[in-house]
């Protein structure tokens, strides 16, 4: 029995220093094993604002922004009978869906057309050209093209030397002198402004800056107020 109590203390004694080994073992992996640094993420990007593609012409000129208040371009003949020849087609091609078929038809139809034939859709045609005409005229003479302008921003202020510019050609006009082509004009000005002395120079530029504080006045008001305070005149006519 003796034996057999030895030979258990024996086994416990080894059983404890290997767990206790094996306990070192295992924090100095651990120790020794560093865990990487977690890479930090990016900033997420704010979005970017998508800003709309200009709207172009077939020949990729940048098209210009219409005034919603300007009377809309008369139709033409064929408009008319565009119409007309729509309602038919479809009638007699129930299956064909789009624009494209019919407009084509109608087109090669329209050729087709006798004089006679085309007369009730050229008498359309006049008279809603008559009446654009007319409402273009009213819209005109109310200074709407100069007010849409004016809503969007006052007009740019003229600088010192379109200033001189527009002096050069009244002298010009009032001397009596042989009429010529624009382009000669503004050589002769912009010849003229240069042999200028800096001191010729300065109420010319005194008139520029004085449009210019114009020019940020109008800047600074609502599209109201700007079409209110210019109405159809030129904001900047006193400076020239």
């Amino acid at each position: 029995f003796f034996f057999f109590g030895v030979f258990g203390v024996c086994v416990v004694v080894v059983v404890v220093r290997l767990a206790l080994i094996l306990v070192f073992a295992y924090y100095t992996t651990k120790a020794a094993k560093k865990k990487p640094a977690k890479k930090k993420k990016p900033p997420k990007k704010k979005p970017v604002k998508k800003v709309p593609k200009p709207k172009l012409t077939k020949s990729g000129k940048k098209k210009k922004e219409r005034d919603p208040l300007a009377p809309k371009r008369a139709r033409t003949a064929f408009n008319f009978f565009l119409d007309a020849f729509r309602e038919e087609y479809k009638i007699t091609h129930p299956d064909v869906k789009g624009v494209v078929h019919c407009t084509k038809a109608g087109s090669e139809k329209w050729k087709t057309l006798t004089p006679a034939e085309r007369t009730p859709y050229e008498e359309k045609a006049a008279a809603a050209r008559e009446k654009y005409l007319k409402a273009k005229e009213e819209y005109v003479n109310s200074g709407g093209p100069q007010k849409f302008k004016l809503a969007k921003g006052p007009p740019r202020p003229p600088t010192a030397y379109f200033i001189f510019l527009t002096n050069f050609r009244k002298e010009r006009n009032a001397s009596g002198a042989e009429p010529t082509s624009i382009k000669e004009i503004s050589k002769m000005a912009g010849a003229k402004w240069r042999e200028m002395e800096p001191t010729t120079k300065i109420p010319y530029e005194q008139k520029a800056a004085r449009a210019k504080e114009e020019y940020l006045k109008l800047k600074a008001m609502t599209a109201e107020e700007r079409v209110v305070a210019v109405g159809m005149k030129n904001p900047y006519a006193q400076f020239l």
